[in-house]
């Protein structure tokens, strides 16, 4: 897929924000076969959802959101887990790293109000078996 990436000084930028509505930098609109524009918002479904957004329609990102809440519901609201001593809380985060894996995650996670810590649901290692989910 061909991106065009306009120079800041060029004039045709200034051009390109005007039609567009741009009102910030970086910015990324995309642009149909047929010429028509499929979202201004390219940027951040770019920068949310990867490669998972393409065709980088509305209603793939809404796909996506309802993907991702399915995903939640399935997960419990709290836990214990035995590498971390405070209780962790479900929550959703655009980027985090785990400090048990120490790899880089996004959304779903379970984080300690305490003192920062961030879990991936995966690296889980729960407290006893009475709390499986």
């Amino acid at each position: 897929m061909p991106w065009l990436a306009i120079p800041y000084e060029d004039r045709t930028r200034h051009d390109l924000c005007r039609i567009f509505d741009i009102k910030k930098i970086p910015a990324l609109v995309f642009i149909g076969p047929d010429g028509k524009v499929i979202s201004l918002n390219g940027q951040f479904m770019v920068s949310s959802y990867g490669a998972e957004a393409f065709p980088f329609t509305e209603s793939r990102i809404r796909d996506l959101e309802a993907a991702l809440r399915k995903e939640g519901e399935a997960l419990p609201q709290q836990v214990e887990d035995v590498k971390h001593e405070h209780l962790l809380k479900l929550d959703m985060a655009k980027a985090y790293v785990c400090d048990s894996c120490k790899k880089q995650g996004k959304f779903w996670t379970f984080s300690c109000d305490v003192c920062d810590y961030d879990l991936h649901p995966s690296c889980l290692e729960k407290v006893n078996n009475d709390q499986c989910w």
